[in-house]
């Protein structure tokens, strides 16, 4: 088994040439078709970019240049090469998998869905982030998983000539902080869904209103609107007092009304309404 040091510094060197080669697509891209027409499939590039890389390498019964600098190779635990249907699978899932499911959660908070769909989409987003926090600590208790892909699909790394210093304690380590960090952000996300659920009970909603809003009133504040600070809308169109909306975006990172995921800078103050 190869250390742990090692699969990070592989990692880490892969990375960097993936991030050169992004970079040198995207400068050329934009010099062929132009800024605007490139900013709107520039997200994709990364993901193409990782799969070539890898195709070119892994899928290719190649080393990577990382695993090449660190002098490790892929197994399947017992000194034997991974099949390459297991190392097909494993390319997707690293290259598509982050992509697609971020892409999923955006169109489900951008459709014409009930406000408590999102409300469960954007919790699941919060569970992946926590997902993956959790497999980096067990990556540094037990150093043989370096991320999910190569968990689901089962390749490991081994080492190829004389073994390493073992550096595993000193990873237990990072492993007890990182747990820590987790533990802090599972209790965050708690606190963060009791204040929505209040916060959804004090605002007293009904599901057959949505988008539907009284422009005489503030359902927040229940007062005339634009009362407190002037008229305001959330991105999703939904109108409100500017001190009411951004008090309620402050708490839950929400519209107070949908449940449609809402930062500050995207409330809108409303002039002459």
């Amino acid at each position: 088994m190869s250390a742990i040091g090692e699969i990070l510094r592989a990692s880490q060197k892969d990375e960097s040439y993936i991030k050169k080669l992004r970079d040198s697509v995207s400068g050329l891209m934009v010099d062929l078709v132009g800024y605007q027409t490139w900013s709107w499939q520039e997200r994709w590039s990364e993901p193409l970019v990782r799969l070539v890389y890898y195709s070119a390498t892994t899928l290719s019964d190649y080393q990577t240049l990382g695993e090449e600098y660190t002098g490790i190779v892929q197994t399947r635990g017992n000194l034997a090469l991974p099949s390459w249907s297991r190392r097909f699978l494993a390319v997707l899932l690293k290259s598509f998998g982050a992509r697609i499911i971020e892409l999923c959660i955006e169109k489900g908070e951008n459709a014409d869905v009930p406000g408590n769909v999102k409300s469960r989409l954007n919790q699941l987003q919060s569970l992946i982030g926590l997902l993956d926090s959790l497999h980096t600590c067990i990556f540094y208790y037990q150093g043989l998983f370096h991320d999910l892909p190569r968990r689901l699909t089962g390749i490991r790394y081994a080492k190829v000539g004389p073994a390493s210093e073992d550096t595993r304690a000193g990873f237990r380590i990072l492993g007890h902080i990182a747990t820590l960090n987790l533990a802090l952000n599972l209790l965050m996300t708690v606190i963060k869904l009791v204040r929505n659920r209040k916060h959804d009970q004090q605002t007293d909603v009904s599901e057959g209103t949505r988008g539907v809003v009284n422009s005489e009133a503030c359902l927040l504040c229940l007062e005339s609107l634009g009362t407190k600070g002037g008229p305001a809308a959330t991105p999703c169109g939904h109108l409100g007092c500017w001190t009411c909306l951004l008090e309620s975006t402050a708490i839950t990172g929400a519209c107070p009304l949908c449940r449609a995921t809402c930062t500050l800078n995207r409330i809108i103050p409303l002039q002459n309404l």
